[in-house]
C-alpha cells in the first residue's frame, strides 16, 4: 500500500519524501492497529515475531509513519513498527496493514449520511484472495434504504446496489 515503507523506499508511493508534511484533511486520522481486540489481522506479534503495536500513520492530515518490517526499517534507518506480513510460508514477509482503523469523527452517523446524500456504507467488507467481496452494506437516499449482505464478485457491486436501491433521476 501507498503508506508501506517498501512502497516509500522503491519510490511507488505518493508519499515519498512527505513524512510530516499535510496531505489530507485536518479531520483524518488513520492508525494501524494489530492489536485491536477481535480485528481480523490481530495478533501479538507480526510475522517476523516483532510484537505488533497501535502505528499512527496519518493524524491531523499529516504522516506520522510509514509500516516497516525489520528489513524495510533497517533500510530506512526506523525502527520495525511490527507490520510484517507473510503471503505464505515459503516468502520472505515484507510490510503491510493488519487493522487500519479511521478515527471517528464529530458528528452522528445519522449526520453524516444526511450530508452524504445518497450512497452506499460498508459495514465490513471481507477481500479472499483480492476479489470476492462479502460485506454488510447500508443503502440510502438520505434515509436508511435497505440493509444486504453480499457475497459475489466485486466487479459487479455496482450493478448490484443499482438492483436494491434502483436508478434514481437527477
Amino acid at each position: 500500500g501507498a503508506l508501506s515503507g517498501e512502497a516509500v523506499l522503491r519510490g511507488r508511493s505518493p508519499f515519498v519524501g512527505k513524512e510530516g508534511e499535510t496531505v489530507a484533511s485536518e479531520l483524518l486520522t488513520l492508525t494501524n492497529d494489530g492489536l485491536i481486540e477481535g480485528g481480523p489481522s490481530s495478533a501479538p506479534f507480526d510475522g517476523e515475531g516483532v510484537a505488533q503495536r497501535v502505528t499512527p500513520l496519518i493524524a491531523g492530515g499529516s504522516i506520522q509513519n510509514f509500516l516497516y518490517g525489520s528489513r524495510t526499517a533497517r533500510e530506512a534507518g526506523k525502527a520495525s513498527t511490527g507490520s510484517a506480513r507473510r503471503g505464505s510460508y515459503r516468502g520472505a514477509p515484507g510490510p503491510g496493514a493488519s487493522n487500519v482503523v479511521v478515527g471517528a469523527g464529530t458528528g452522528s452517523l445519522e449526520e453524516l449520511f444526511e450530508q452524504a446524500g445518497d450512497g452506499l456504507q460498508v459495514q465490513r467488507a471481507d477481500l479472499d484472495h483480492g476479489a470476492d467481496f462479502r460485506g454488510r452494506v447500508h443503502l440510502w437516499h438520505g434515509d436508511l434504504v435497505d440493509r444486504v449482505l453480499l457475497r459475489r464478485e466485486a466487479q459487479p457491486l455496482a450493478r448490484e446496489v443499482e438492483q436494491h436501491v434502483g436508478p434514481r433521476d437527477r
